[in-house]
This record gives C-alpha cells, sequence and structure tokens, in this order.
C-alpha cells in the first residue's frame, strides 16, 4: 500500500513536471483563474497570464487532489495543494514530505 501511494506522487511529479518543463512542446492546460472564469491554454508556460488558477480536483486513488497555481511573470511562482489524501495517518505522514518537495519542483 505504501508503494502504491508514492507511486501515485512520483506519476504526479513527473506529469507536473512535464507540463511545466515543456518550453520545446505544446501543452493544453484548462484552468480556473480566482474570478471564477474558466481558461484554456495551449503554448509554452511564458505564454500564461498572471493570476492566481485553480486546476479540477482528480481521483489519484487514494483520494483527490487539486492544486492551486499562481503565475507571475508568465511564469510559476507559488503552488499550493488544495485537496490530497489525508484521511490516514500514513498519507498525511507522506503528504507533509511529499507535497512541498512536489510544489517546489513545480516553481
Amino acid at each position: 500500500m505504501k508503494k502504491i501511494l508514492v507511486s501515485t506522487f512520483v506519476i504526479i511529479a513527473f506529469v507536473l513536471y512535464g507540463v511545466i518543463h515543456s518550453n520545446t512542446e505544446t501543452a493544453t492546460v484548462a484552468l480556473t483563474n480566482s474570478s471564477g472564469s474558466s481558461i484554456s491554454s495551449v503554448g509554452t508556460s511564458s505564454s500564461y497570464k498572471n493570476g492566481t488558477y485553480t486546476g479540477s480536483a482528480s481521483d489519484a486513488f487514494y483520494g483527490n487532489i487539486q492544486v492551486q497555481a499562481t503565475i507571475s511573470g508568465g511564469k510559476i511562482t507559488n503552488v499550493t495543494f488544495l485537496q490530497y489524501p489525508n484521511d490516514r495517518g500514513r498519507s498525511i505522514e507522506i503528504n507533509q514530505q511529499t507535497d512541498p518537495v512536489l510544489a517546489q519542483e513545480a516553481v
């Protein structure tokens, strides 16, 4: 069970890393900004407009994960986990260790 949870977080980290660092490829991202309007952006990460964007919640086997990203100067400056698996003691322990690392990797 521990291996599955850690594997899920590693996969999420790779997906976030791939989306953020895809300077030579285009990526389609559907986000909702802080004013509540939904956007769909195609292009490199430098084409994103400044603001705070919230992704939709996604099921990650042990629970939902939802991320909010702040963009300033066309780059991600902050990532916050709004939802994450936290109904088990072990999930809480893992998230306390991995969430800051994943957020820093995204920035």
